[in-house]
């Protein structure tokens, strides 16, 4: 929460750290550089002084200076005809666009020095290019294309034996699994990089390692494991004076500290945290804020911790972080409810689920413009190739030709021979090339499509009944109007915690079975007021496994039990409701069965007309269509929904089973 740009900042410590050495008296130096250069004629020896100048810049991380210098060296090396130079100059070109931001003429440029140092036999500053050209590409999100840039310099890294330069890159390659939410294999790649920098004189990029691995263990509710890293890595950075590394870990032990139920101890490695990042960006100083905040409210400092969720709140605002804003207003409703102060509770978490809309319609609108533009490149990029098959045709037709014509001096036998085979090929590659664009096109659409179903599937996830959310909040302001503060503040409690379990739970695509059921316990107190309190509510586990390490896809028994208490259970006249969930463990799946004693699937059919059955009809489905997705099949039915009569042949309720894939 409190390290927002975590995986920039991680990649350029790493970089900065393997790069760039200390400079003392910079700024002198560079000066007379400079006036060195005026004094030059155009040879190596001015090569030379523009490649020391832009390696006295970019230790000064000036990199709107720096750009120029490169673009010089690259003019300069080009007109020497200077191969080693050139390669020299697209790197130092590379590393200002990336730090600039100008991603695609970073790459271009990486593309250029890999080239030249190629040609030149240096595998060491072809480690160095790929490396970085991995980090352009992990800033813009592509993560899979970065990846084979990354293993082939720690393979060229391994062949020099340089452990440093292994270590730093294998920390690049955890960080951009855990962004792909590859946890497993991000660890797996944090402790081999921390195994190889186990030197003395690796310390400090050893310490690097082990503070992601912290925070990857604190996403990971490891507490233990992460605490125990964070001490051992903030003792290394205080042995390098590292005040980012020291005030990193400072924030780990602090939120470990604080998530173990140990407030107190947590506060003043929290505060010491804020006051570093008060220096920082706004949304970095604006998380640890927020979780000060957390720390203060859990130690019953309410009106403290109110005060600073609404100082990180004007900060989320000023720079436009709607995730924030979001996280900081369900957290200012809590404490208003805390404070007695219903009302503006009330009031915050109506703005939390307006902004919750916002931020899931700009995702969605920015997700359907990358891949509508992704598509539309491949498509070009096919355009491309098919054109450039026509002309190598052409080109071959137009050969064919003059060979014949050199075939009729030899004889009309052999220019017939000749002719058929031409044509014969010419025919052939036709052919097979109209296969190959078709299937091209086929794979291509199936993907798009595939990535449409996927989004559609996370909108899903995220997005609540809005029927339900519009009755729970009349629910508390009917009490709150009645001055029923008590019962008003607990129904309060537990619709702000079922709306935390959902945005938590609808950006995973999986969570644990514990957790889905706390979610469901939740949800169903909340509509048991409908039943004054009398619906009955039976859980039967039949598992071999703790809960915890059992992992199923977020929200997947939600749909099928509000459509048995909306379709089954409200019906009834006599609002004795009872829902029966009995969860059994099969070899590779879960077999879940929803049992209700309502009015059935046939009464339910009497009001088809009712928007909210209709919704539900179709999350439902919308549901089963995502499970067959999760097992790979298209046909088979993995919800089964079976009658229940009684002795009179009476409907008495519907049981609906369900089989999840673990």
């Amino acid at each position: 929460m409190w390290y927002p740009s975590l995986y920039r900042v991680m990649l350029i410590a790493s970089f900065s750290c393997f790069f760039i050495l200390s400079a003392l008296g910079q700024t002198s130096l560079l000066d007379s550089l400079k006036r060195s250069l005026k004094l030059e004629q155009p040879d190596t020896n001015t090569f030379n002084l523009l490649n020391d100048i832009c390696w006295e810049l970019e230790s000064l991380e000036a990199y709107d200076s720096l750009l120029p210098y490169a673009l010089k060296m690259q003019k300069l090396s080009a007109r020497l005809d200077y191969e080693k130079g050139q390669a020299s100059a697209y790197y130092k070109t590379a590393t200002a666009y990336w730090h600039l931001g100008n991603y695609p003429e970073a790459a271009a440029s990486c593309d250029s020095a890999l080239l030249y140092f190629d040609r030149a036999g240096d595998p060491k500053k072809m480690m160095h290019t790929a490396y970085l050209k991995g980090m352009i590409l992990g800033d813009q999100g592509k993560y899979e294309e970065a990846m084979p840039l990354y293993y082939s310099a720690i393979k060229k890294a391994q062949s020099l034996k340089d452990s440093l330069a292994e270590g730093a890159i294998l920390n690049s390659v955890a960080l951009v699994h855990k962004w792909m939410s590859q946890y497993d294999r991000a660890e797996e790649a944090f402790m081999q990089s921390i195994e190889i920098l186990n030197g003395e004189a690796t310390e400090y990029r050893r310490a690097l390692s082990m503070t992601n691995l912290g925070y990857l263990y604190i996403m990971l509710e490891k507490y233990e494991e992460a605490l125990t890293l964070s001490h051992q890595a903030l003792a290394l950075f205080q042995k390098w004076d590292s005040e980012w590394g020291v005030a990193s870990n400072k924030g780990n032990i602090g939120a470990c500290l604080l998530k173990m139920g140990l407030v107190e101890e947590s506060l003043p490695y929290l505060e010491s945290h804020l006051e570093y990042e008060k220096e920082n960006d706004p949304k970095s100083h604006a998380g640890a804020i927020m979780m000060l905040a957390d720390a203060r409210q859990a130690s019953g400092e309410l009106e403290r911790a109110g005060k600073m969720y609404q100082q990180a709140l004007e900060i989320s605002v000023g720079i436009g972080a709607l995730d924030y804003q979001r996280q900081l207003k369900v957290a200012l409703s809590e404490n208003a409810a805390r404070r007695n102060d219903y009302y503006s509770a009330f009031q915050h978490l109506q703005q939390a689920t307006q902004l919750s809309d916002t931020l899931y319609s700009r995702q969605t609108a920015d997700k359907v413009t990358e891949l509508a533009e992704k598509f539309e490149v491949e498509r070009k990029e096919n355009q491309i190739a098919l054109l450039s098959m026509e002309n190598q045709l052409k080109e071959t037709e137009l050969s064919n030709e003059a060979n014949i014509r050199k075939g009729l001096l030899i004889g009309l036998g052999l220019v017939f021979i000749l002719g058929f085979v031409v044509w014969n090929g010419q025919r052939k590659a036709i052919k097979n090339q109209r296969v190959l664009d078709e299937k091209n096109q086929e794979i291509l659409k199936r993907e798009y499509q595939q990535a449409l179903v996927e989004l559609e599937l996370k909108a899903l996830r995220a997005q609540m009944n809005p029927h339900f959310i519009f009755n729970c909040m009349n629910s508390i302001n009917r009490l709150i109007l009645e001055e029923k503060n008590e019962e008003a503040a607990r129904l309060l409690t537990k619709f702000s915690r079922l709306i935390r379990l959902i945005l938590e739970h609808s950006g995973k695509k999986k969570i644990s079975l514990q957790q889905e059921l706390d979610l469901l316990e939740t949800y169903i107190h909340l509509e048991a007021r409908r039943f004054d309190g009398s619906l009955d509510y039976q859980v039967h586990l039949e598992i071999d496994e703790d809960m915890e390490f059992i992992e199923i896809p977020s929200m997947i028994l939600q749909p099928f039990v509000e459509n048995a208490i909306l379709h089954g259970l409200l019906p009834r006249t006599d609002k004795s409701g009872c829902l029966k969930l009995v969860i059994q463990q099969k070899e590779k799946s879960l077999l879940c069965s929803i049992e209700d004693n309502g009015v059935g699937r046939e009464k339910a059919k009497e009001l088809k007309e009712n928007s909210i059955l209709s919704h539900k009809s179709m999350a439902m489905k919308v549901t089963e269509s995502r499970l067959q997705l999760l097992n790979g099949i298209q046909s088979e039915q993995l919800v089964q929904v079976t009658d229940l009569v009684d002795a009179q042949a009476r409907p008495c309720g519907t049981r609906v089973e369900v089989e999840i894939p673990i």
